[in-house]
């Protein structure tokens, strides 16, 4: 399937938008040279434990304490206290290959035997601050580069299991095998599939270099202080979002451009995919991702011929109706009619759960089906359509009263955009559905009049 990636920028901040055949897939917007992103690795403070949690708070700098809990300090965390102190004690920085490793620490323990107040660790954040809830911490490092991630003390090689081709499996395997040094375990990533020797040895390489000046900071610095950040936003953002299908990328960003296109050769990418946007407008309003923001990030979304959802926020959950409006056909039973609705329904709540970054508890109300087999389909449906989700999720098969529930692991504030506008009349007091929704429901009318009339309108 045919992607494009448009990328706008301003001062503060820089938006991803992910098209697939024109359709907005994805949207990621961060702050410019954000210091608390994830994947940031910061030489931390650790200011108090709190035995009930059998957690601690540290101090990164952030406004808030961030947390730790201790099934996050890792398997290997005596691996890294001890190297942390060696670095820092002594002159030349210990040879990784060379150490013996310590043993793990025990699945189930308290943080107090592992950590004490006012002691100095290693962290890396693995959540931003959501809400109420602070930073959340993990000491079980790693440095992740587009094709491979390398995590320390360790000598296991896993590869992506969205490869699945087994002679290629195999091939990269053999490949880490050959280049590793001892003591690294290395992950392949799914973008690594057909990738040359050549180009995985020099990202490797490039990722030990990064370990290795990890610690040679740690000799100079006082936490709470940032160590090392993730590559600059746009290209840390592009990682994750850059795959094979993405054929053409879009910037309105001279700089942001230039520092797109050097990753994009480093990575072996052909350059020529990058374009610079020169033109007067917007970015995204030339390539009409605002037109699909305002559309897709309202309450009510529509799906096809009059049906629609109905996507709500509590305190405690996302809650996503599935309504059928004026979607009913002739000489078709009602509940041949609710599952296509409900089917025509997956694929838009599967795009929109990724599209607004939705986390936590997700309850669906899917239209009445009294057929087993046609829960079961839909069930199925959801599957595939979440299997292309990066982000950790569980979904549960549908209830007897239509009900699904799906859970989906939350690592930066969910998007939310305001698509409301002030009521030119009473000044604010009261809301206005905007312009481009109203078109949407003038034109649902529309079809509902000429339904009665037997005529065809549209």
């Amino acid at each position: 399937m045919k992607s494009e990636l448009i990328i706008n920028t301003n001062n503060k901040k820089i938006a991803f938008a992910l098209l697939e055949e024109k359709k907005l897939v994805s949207l990621r917007e961060e702050e410019r040279d954000d210091k608390f992103a994830v994947g940031n690795i910061f030489f931390a403070r650790v200011k108090r434990i709190l035995p009930s949690l059998n957690a601690a708070f540290l101090d990164i700098g952030y406004e808030k304490d961030a947390f730790l809990h201790y099934k996050n300090l890792g398997f290997k965390f005596k691996n890294f206290k001890r190297y942390l102190r060696l670095s820092i004690a002594n002159h030349k920085l210990p040879d990784i290959e060379e150490l013996k490793l310590e043993s793990d620490i025990k699945n189930e323990s308290k943080i107090s035997n592992e950590i004490y107040s006012g002691e100095y660790i290693l962290v890396q954040i693995s959540k931003k601050a959501i809400s109420s809830k602070s930073i959340r911490l993990s000491a079980d490092i790693s440095l992740r580069g587009h094709h491979i991630i390398l995590f320390p003390f360790s000598n296991k090689i896993y590869v992506s299991k969205k490869i699945e081709n087994k002679i290629e499996r195999e091939r990269l395997k053999n490949i880490i095998s050959e280049i590793k040094p001892n003591n690294y375990g290395v992950i392949v990533r799914t973008v690594a599939e057909d990738i040359a020797k050549i180009e995985i040895e020099k990202e490797l390489k490039e990722l030990v270099s990064s370990w290795e000046n990890i610690f040679e900071k740690t000799k100079k610095i006082i936490p709470p202080k940032l160590i090392i950040g993730e590559e600059k936003q746009a290209t840390s953002i592009l990682r994750d979002l850059l795959n094979k299908s993405v054929e053409k990328i879009y910037v309105d960003n001279e700089k942001v451009f230039t520092e797109i296109k050097n990753y994009i050769k480093k990575i072996g990418r052909d350059e020529n995919i990058i374009n610079y946007y020169k033109g007067k407008y917007n970015i995204f309003e030339f390539f009409d991702v605002e037109k699909q923001i305002r559309v897709l990030f309202g309450k009510k979304i529509y799906i096809k011929n009059g049906s629609y959802l109905i996507i709500e926020k509590t305190e405690a959950m996302h809650v996503i109706d599935v309504n059928s409006g004026n979607r009913s056909k002739k000489n078709i039973d009602q509940e041949t009619n609710n599952f296509n609705i409900n089917y025509i329904a997956v694929d838009e709540i599967a795009r929109q759960l990724k599209l607004r970054d939705i986390g936590g508890i997700i309850v669906i109300d899917f239209i009445d089906m009294k057929n087993i087999e046609k829960r079961i389909l839909i069930y199925n449906r959801m599957k595939e359509k979440m299997a292309n989700d990066k982000t950790i999720h569980h979904i549960l098969p549908l209830t007897k009263f239509g009900l699904m529930q799906i859970t989906r692991q939350r690592i930066r504030p969910e998007i939310s955009i305001n698509v409301s506008e002030k009521c030119p009349i009473c000044d604010g007091t009261g809301e206005i559905v905007p312009e481009i929704l109203a078109s949407e429901d003038f034109k649902e009318n529309f079809k509902k009049l000429s339904a009665l009339k037997k005529k065809k309108f549209f």
